[in-house]
């Protein structure tokens, strides 16, 4: 019989075992939890980002003219990158870079942290303060930079890490838009790697095994870092002075050991570097002198009350109203490095002064230049400039309106005066930059005049003009010619006696302003940016002996024969043999130097940075 299909609407199916169900993958922690879970690595990773800022800040203060400047700020930039792309947190990310920078800050400024925070607070009257009186005091000004560099790098570092962390997301896949373990343990061996890299190479190159001693300083005020402030050092026979407006310190050459500070209350600027027989302070009162262990104050004197012979600024000028209140005659710098036998001391209103160091009394004080009011935001010009000179028994200055003035160094009385016949350039008074040689008194004049005066009598010798010069150094004299630089930063030698020229060198190209140019003249050197010129008498040639790539030479060379030592900018201390040029070694003091920062003492080279550290450095060849 055969079988017959029946059709039905319910077909049997064949029954199949499910298949076991596999174990899904874990899904990694959401961003809240796994900011939680990754906190113990972070937490390294931030301390880590604070000590790396700390030991790039005694590396470099970040020279706003060096190159290497530029290159270290972008190696720290691709740092921060990195690091975001490692732990992806915009939290954590925004931290590291924060306290990467703060590490520095720390470094340089210590405390930091309170003048941020009152800016914080008060930006809105700092704000209004500002835009009344149309100035803002430095503090603040300094105080303001380090809030906006700080809030700049959260802010850059917060929308940067945005930016990385959702590129991760939509590229990858949510589960890759945080850090992991992995990655935190990778940045932790990467920071330390860099730490110990960065330290290992620096002890190789820095050449510390030639520092002697260091008394470290930070920039204290803040202001420091911008502008020179009341500190300078002065050293004597077996000791060194340090001051700044807090305190005075004495320490042993030999050693370096501090012995005592105590506080100083200084007011006015002076030069970096100054050779003393017992240290003094500028104050509110008067002139402070110590003995040399600085346990006893072994002197007062008063600042003048009266200036005999200055013009009285209280009548109106012609067609003026009502007289106003008297101006009050203050001290505004030191020269205490133009004459062995006396200190300097600039008033305003063109009063000049001189204190007797052995007595500590003024000798004499009375009105040289234009009785008009200084602009202290320029005063470093009579610092560093030659508008003073010590010739003989005179004391020269060069005053406003092309003129000069000659008085006896030890009573101020006038000897005699030479007016310039051009007293303009470029529409305001000129001064001329003095120096000394073969007996005669040169003056370079920024119109394009080399003046050789009588010191006897103030009557003109020789002079050498031409439209092309316009000096912005001193003249050195040798061999009957004159070399100077001129403001296109050609470097010119002429005979002094007709102008015939002689050298015409383009040293200082595309100068930009305050670029430094370091020289001595009267060696035969010059520096400018990376390249360090010598100077041939005989072959009548300028040519490059040694360059610092990617550097800036800042400190003017200093000479005891055979030897040259010069610095650059971002604190790297030269030594080359003089007549040879060979290179003997270099050092790194970690700091700016300005252009007065090296000095030669019997126990090594003094060095003193911009935030006031002092470094002696052992000056032998090997």
């Amino acid at each position: 019989m055969e079988d017959v299909v029946i059709p039905t609407s319910n077909p049997v199916q064949t029954v199949v075992a499910p298949r076991p169900k596999g174990h899904a993958p874990s899904r990694p922690p959401g961003t809240v939890k796994n900011f939680f879970f990754m906190m113990p690595f972070a937490l390294i990773i931030l301390v880590q980002a604070f000590f790396l800022g700390r030991l790039l800040g005694t590396y470099t203060t970040f020279p706003i003219f060096t190159i290497h400047s530029y290159m270290t700020i972008a190696a720290i930039a691709m740092l921060m990158l990195v690091m975001q792309v490692l732990m992806r947190s915009i939290i954590y990310s925004t931290l590291f870079g924060c306290l990467l920078v703060g590490g520095m800050f720390h470094v340089w400024f210590g405390d930091f942290w309170n003048p941020v925070l009152q800016n914080f607070r008060e930006v809105l009257t700092i704000l209004e303060s500002a835009w009344s009186k149309k100035n803002v005091p430095y503090p603040i000004l300094m105080a303001g930079i380090l809030t906006a560099l700080l809030g700049l790098t959260a802010i850059l570092n917060f929308f940067c890490s945005l930016i990385v962390k959702y590129f991760f997301e939509i590229v990858f896949g949510t589960e890759w838009s945080d850090g992991r373990r992995q990655a935190y343990l990778t940045s932790i061996i990467l920071l330390l790697g860099i730490h110990f890299g960065f330290s290992a190479w620096y002890a190789r190159q820095a050449g510390a095994e030639r520092i002697l001693w260091k008394a470290p300083s930070i920039y204290n005020p803040l202001e420091e870092y911008l502008v020179r402030i009341p500190s300078a050092g002065m050293f004597g026979p077996g000791f060194v002075w340090n001051y700044d407006p807090a305190e005075i310190s004495v320490i042993e050459q030999p050693g370096g050991r501090c012995l005592r500070s105590r506080p100083s209350g200084a007011i006015l600027p002076a030069p970096t570097w100054t050779r003393v027989a017992q240290p003094f302070v500028a104050t509110e009162k008067g002139l402070t002198f110590f003995d040399r262990d600085l346990l006893t104050e072994t002197m007062q004197c008063p600042w003048p009350a009266t200036f005999p012979g200055l013009p009285d600024l209280t009548k109106p000028a012609a067609g003026d109203g009502e007289a106003g209140p008297p101006p009050q005659v203050v001290p505004i710098l030191l020269r205490p490095d133009v004459s062995a036998d006396h200190i300097l001391v600039m008033f305003d209103y063109g009063v000049w002064g001189a204190v007797s160091p052995k007595s500590g009394r003024f000798l004499w004080a009375r009105p040289v230049d234009s009785p008009t009011r200084f602009n202290r935001l320029f005063l470093e010009e009579f610092l560093l400039s030659a508008y003073v000179l010590r010739l003989g028994d005179l004391l020269c200055f060069s005053c406003n309106n092309g003129r000069i003035a000659a008085l006896k160094a030890d009573t101020g009385d006038l000897v005699w005066e030479y007016n310039h016949s051009e007293a303009k350039y470029s529409g305001k008074g000129q001064r001329a930059f003095l120096s000394s040689g073969k007996g005669y008194l040169l003056a370079a004049f920024p119109s394009g005049s080399i003046v050789a005066l009588n010191p006897a009598g103030g009557g003109v010798v020789h002079e050498a003009r031409s439209v092309e010069w316009h000096p912005t150094t001193p003249a050195a004299f040798a061999d009957g010619d004159v070399t100077f630089l001129s403001a296109d930063g050609h470097l010119i030698r002429a005979e002094l006696d007709g102008g015939r020229g002689k050298i015409k060198f383009l040293v200082a190209e595309n100068r930009l302003p305050f670029m430094p140019v370091p020289l001595d003249l009267t060696a035969g050197f010059v520096a400018y940016r990376d390249s360090l010129f010598a100077i041939s008498s005989a072959t009548r040639e300028v040519s490059p002996i040694l360059q610092v790539p990617r550097r800036i030479f800042a400190t003017n060379p200093v000479i005891e024969d055979p030897l040259l030592y010069i610095g650059t900018q971002d604190g790297w201390v030269i030594c080359l043999h003089s007549r040879s040029y060979h290179e003997k070694w270099r050092v790194h003091v970690g700091g700016e130097l300005a252009e007065d920062a090296l000095a030669v003492t019997d126990e090594g080279l003094l060095v003193r940075t911009r935030s006031g550290s002092v470094y002696l450095i052992r000056k032998t060849a090997q």
